[in-house]
């Protein structure tokens, strides 16, 4: 919506502006910005410069070793922002070898566990097994986006717990089939879900699961059947969100067109408002359902119901569960104090001990 945009901003961007940005800064420091800066053409993520990480505070960050080894996404699910403009959400790989060096000098920095923003870093198989590979020298730790539908490949999911991969953040979405093809996430098939699911956990990498609720096939039973769902398959974490139609997308000209969007205050496009009139419930009760399966499958019944089996996965599970979920306020006065990453560090020494012990133990 750049017309919107350029109400409240001097200059506004249009598309990926890694070429668009240097193109800016150099107008700004002869005093002549443009309004408006369009990028047409998707970016060669292979040449584009490592972030200058040095001038970050450390001490604020789980982990500064935050890798994009892939950009974009082949998927074009509808209320996701990928299906805007497929020029811009072109799927495109970096060489695995500018990946691996990159990570190198983390590792020189003291930093062994990264964490890859890509939308979904094994989609292209022969791609993401390559990078495993060259992955298993450094003994690292880390974790990653992906589909479900990687759980069909055991062969890669064992070559990524064997390269340091500890999690990996799935979209589940929906455990209704309707919801899905209504979403066009024709990838996700719901009835396999738990063999899937038990590929990863018995390779021991654990999913953060994501669910969203909503859609016009989803009834008021959907919240219950869900943390069912989730309590039964062990997932060691989700986040919720209450469908949201962003601009743009299918999903928004759809509820639009049949004149069902409340509100037009992006502030509240969060994914836990609900911004549009659902088929089957009221906007109150799915509100009230987001909150429920929050409170519900993270309550200390569930979470030791979800325990992993696995003596290397238990230490990982209640850190997140127990400390992050459950204790914010104890989260958020370690960002303040500067201690998180030293406490981190601290964990994750004792964590990669446990997780080599596991290793020699199951080889």
């Amino acid at each position: 919506m750049p017309e919107e945009a350029q109400k409240h901003a001097d200059t506004i961007f249009i598309g990926e502006a890694d070429y668009s940005w240097p193109e800016f800064l150099k107008d700004l420091e002869s005093d002549k910005p443009q309004t408006v800066y369009i990028q047409q053409t998707s970016t060669n993520i292979s040449a584009i410069p490592r972030p200058r990480r040095d001038l970050l505070d450390s001490r604020r960050y789980l982990s500064t070793a935050s890798i994009t080894a892939t950009r974009g996404c082949p998927y074009s699910c509808a209320y996701c922002f990928n299906s805007v403009n497929k020029n811009y959400s072109r799927f495109r790989t970096r060489p695995v070898e500018s990946v691996i060096d990159e990570i190198k000098n983390h590792i020189k920095n003291g930093n062994r566990y990264v964490v890859f923003f890509d939308d979904n870093l094994m989609v292209d198989k022969e791609y993401g097994r390559e990078l495993c590979r060259a992955l298993i020298p450094l003994n690292i730790r880390w974790r990653c986006a992906s589909s479900i539908e990687l759980g069909y490949d055991e062969e890669t999911v064992r070559l990524m717990a064997a390269a340091g991969c500890e999690n990996v953040f799935i979209g589940l979405e929906s455990i209704y089939k309707e919801s899905l093809h209504e979403s066009s996430k024709f990838h996700n098939h719901s009835e396999n879900y738990l063999d899937l699911i038990h590929t990863f956990h018995k390779n021991g990498i654990m999913i953060n699961a994501s669910f969203v609720f909503g859609f016009d096939h989803d009834d008021s039973g959907v919240f219950e059947r869900t943390v069912k769902f989730a309590v039964d398959a062990k997932l060691a974490s989700i986040n919720f969100h209450i469908v949201t139609p962003y601009p743009g997308t299918p999903l928004f000209k759809k509820l639009e067109n049949e004149n069902r969007i409340l509100t037009y205050d992006w502030n509240k496009y969060d994914t836990a408002h609900a911004v549009f009139k659902p088929a089957q419930m009221s906007p109150e009760e799915l509100e009230y359902g987001y909150k429920w399966v929050y409170k519900e499958f993270y309550s200390w019944p569930n979470i030791l119901k979800r325990m992993p089996e696995g003596l290397t996965q238990k230490p990982r599970f209640l850190a997140f569960n127990a400390f992050l979920k459950k204790a914010n306020p104890i989260w958020e006065a370690m960002i303040r104090a500067n201690i998180l990453a030293p406490a981190f560090k601290t964990y994750h020494a004792i964590d990669r001990i446990i997780w080599k012990a596991g290793k020699i133990n199951h080889s």
